[in-house]
């Protein structure tokens, strides 16, 4: 709907909430329209909730592996996501993946980490 609407991508938290969400296919749609893969949102932009803040802001693939989603951790990996990113509160998509106990999501990570992307 935003790229339908020419929305801005940048700052629109679209590509985040859409890995949070585990909608692949918006994930990819939104990269290859230029969203940002390592975006992480403001504290201060004024529709990031305060449960998200609380939860730490992240990039897109902070937000995938937290939930889950090692389809997405892995496609985000594969189109550039720096894994060693740390959100608003110093802790790195696999951290978030383990705090999650999602230990496929981990698992493409530390693939990542040990023989790169």
């Amino acid at each position: 709907m935003l790229i339908e609407s020419r929305v801005e991508i940048k700052e629109s938290r679209a590509l985040e909430l859409a890995a949070r969400a585990g909608r692949k296919d918006n994930v990819l749609c939104l990269l290859e329209k230029g969203a940002d893969v390592d975006e992480v949102p403001d504290t201060e932009w004024w529709y990031v909730s305060n449960k998200h803040k609380q939860e730490g802001l992240g990039s897109a693939l902070h937000a995938a592996a937290s939930q889950g989603h090692s389809e997405i951790v892995s496609l985000l990996i594969e189109k550039g996501a720096n894994i060693y990113l740390e959100d608003s509160l110093g802790r790195t998509a696999f951290r978030r993946a383990i705090l999650g106990m999602h230990p496929y999501a981990a698992a493409v990570i530390l693939k990542a980490m040990l023989f790169g992307p």
